[in-house]
């Protein structure tokens, strides 16, 4: 018979020596190449660029995609779907977070993808 309280007993870690890190600002989580001031028409390569936005903001705070623990894919168009999942797998081969896909409408109409990831790292030592 299954117990959640000895699941959860089995599962759970002590908050205080976890520290949590999330891409919560639109610059982090879109197809934006901010240094060039472009965006790509192409549902991948914004799904790309994305994702070096996101490390970039992950190594900002000493953090990287292996401590990325869940992970919401907004999208625009179904059609991108197939082209934005083979980056997605391709970007976190080695990483299994929790995910979803929803598809939305986005503020920008040349953004085609929008990633939120929610990173969770030990603590630096003091």
């Amino acid at each position: 018979m299954f117990h959640l309280d000895q699941f959860l007993k089995n599962y759970t870690v002590i908050p205080e020596q976890l520290q949590w890190v999330i891409t919560s600002t639109s610059p982090e989580r879109v197809g934006f190449d901010y240094d060039n001031k472009t965006i790509s028409e192409d549902a991948a390569e914004q799904t790309r660029q994305t994702f070096r936005n996101i490390e970039s903001a992950l190594e900002e705070v000493g953090s990287s995609f292996s401590d990325v623990v869940r992970r919401i894919t907004y999208f625009t168009d179904h059609k991108d779907w197939e082209a934005i999942g083979e980056v997605l797998r391709e970007q976190l081969k080695d990483v299994r977070p929790v995910n979803a896909g929803v598809m939305v409408g986005l503020i920008d109409p040349r953004m085609k993808i929008e990633i939120s990831a929610i990173a969770v790292r030990k603590k630096p030592a003091k």
